[in-house]
């Protein structure tokens, strides 16, 4: 990964922040529904309806993000259901050692993002 600055508006000399691009370069992702607008049911709905969603998907993302611990690593089914197109997802899974190699770089990425984070020490149970 290389870091890279980025600049604030005024003036150019001041930084604001740093970000992480990965150097990894990842095939572009292949639609799995067809190219429609996914949204046009958003015209129809009323306000109310509207803001039913929003809490529905604020509430999802919230417990997304809450999730600590074993959970963090887990498929995520129930995200994606808040969404109104049923497809089936297809998950492709990584060879064991490759897949072992991407958790231990997630836990490094959490170690770097969040280095005073509590340690869940619990086994996982099951």
């Amino acid at each position: 990964m290389s870091l890279v600055t980025v600049r604030s508006g005024k003036p150019p000399t001041v930084y604001r922040r740093q970000v992480r691009v990965s150097t990894v370069r990842r095939p572009p992702p292949v639609p799995r529904v067809p190219l429609v607008d996914l949204d046009d049911d958003l015209d129809r709905l009323s306000r109310k309806e509207l803001v039913a969603e929003v809490r529905a998907l604020r509430r999802g993302i919230r417990v997304h993000r809450d999730s600590s611990g074993h959970d963090l690593c887990w498929h995520h089914p129930q995200l994606w259901g808040l969404l109104p197109e049923r497809v089936e997802p297809e998950v492709a899974v990584p060879p064991w050692p490759r897949f072992m190699r991407g958790c231990v770089r997630y836990r490094e990425s959490l170690q770097a993002q969040l280095p005073d984070a509590p340690v869940d020490d619990r086994e996982y149970g099951g």
